[in-house]
């Protein structure tokens, strides 16, 4: 009588263990990306619902949104690069506020991940 084997073969398993290893490291490349984005959309996404933000000049809304991404501990986007990644636009009592940036992680030896974010809020 002739027995067939069944399970996962030991190169079977070491190939599964290098997919999700590899799967893992990205995992924990692009969180730490992704989290600060979502801190930033909070915060710009605050900015725009408060109800007295059409009133409110380009100076006045760039202080509260460098004071919201202080806060979380948003540190990509500060006083000295702020108009690089948010720009501010006002008409009337309507604002829009465009955030465009890129996040870099290393991943291994000379290679990176770069996501790239925009998004537009109004109000």
């Amino acid at each position: 009588m002739r027995r067939h084997s069944r399970g996962v073969s030991l190169m079977g398993l070491l190939m599964w263990l290098i997919v999700l290893g590899l799967v893992a490291l990205l995992a924990f490349k692009l969180i730490p990306i992704y989290l600060e984005a979502f801190k930033i959309e909070k915060a710009f996404s605050g900015i725009v619902s408060d109800p007295g933000i059409g009133s409110k000049t380009k100076i006045e809304i760039k202080n509260l949104a460098l004071r919201r991404l202080d806060i979380d501990g948003v540190y990509r986007i500060d006083h000295r690069n702020f108009s690089d990644y948010v720009e501010v636009k006002k008409s009337d009592n309507r604002v829009l506020i465009n955030v465009y940036y890129e996040a870099e992680a290393p991943l291994v030896a000379n290679l990176r991940l770069v996501a790239e974010f925009d998004k537009d809020y109004t109000n």
